[in-house]
């Protein structure tokens, strides 16, 4: 593994209590690395020694999950779905269930890349499956869980 691509870029530790739990990492070159972790480790917040060395054996024992071309900026983990949406510098997408034995495929949201650091999240105010992402000029939009916009460009009061 080149450690190098996965340091600078996001990490993200699974805390639920139910069923498996992971950390994901990415790295500037696009790649979205999986590890699971052993049931009894605690997962703090923020970066005391305990959680860097956590992460960083967990990291060496990764296998890559999503390759997705483009720094990646953003991770989030829907612990209703098992979802991971992850935001790069070019496109959104989703990892179906980011928590089964094996990944399902990447959705891409929307179907055309931006450029810069614009994220998305999962939001429940417009449905269960709702991802809402910022646009450029003071706009959202609104995707379902398969990654179809389903109402771009509402304007931001």
């Amino acid at each position: 593994m080149d450690l190098e691509a996965v340091i600078p870029s996001s990490i993200l530790a699974d805390a639920s209590a139910d069923g498996p739990r992971a950390l994901f990492a990415a790295g500037s070159d696009g790649r979205v690395w999986r590890a699971w972790l052993p049931e009894e480790t605690p997962i703090t917040r923020g970066r005391d020694d305990s959680f860097v060395q956590l992460v960083a054996h967990a990291i060496a024992e990764a296998s890559v999950c999503a390759e997705l071309l483009s720094p990646v900026v953003e991770l989030e983990l829907c612990t209703l779905t098992s979802r991971l949406l992850v935001s790069t510098f070019e496109r959104i997408a989703v990892i179906g269930d980011a928590l089964a034995a094996e990944v399902s495929t990447v959705c891409w949201v929307g179907s055309k890349p931006h450029k810069g650091r614009l994220t998305a999240t999962f939001g429940r105010f417009f449905g269960a499956d709702a991802i809402i992402a910022p646009r450029p000029g003071g706009r959202l939009w609104v995707a379902d869980g398969s990654g179809t916009v389903q109402q771009p460009g509402l304007a931001i009061a």
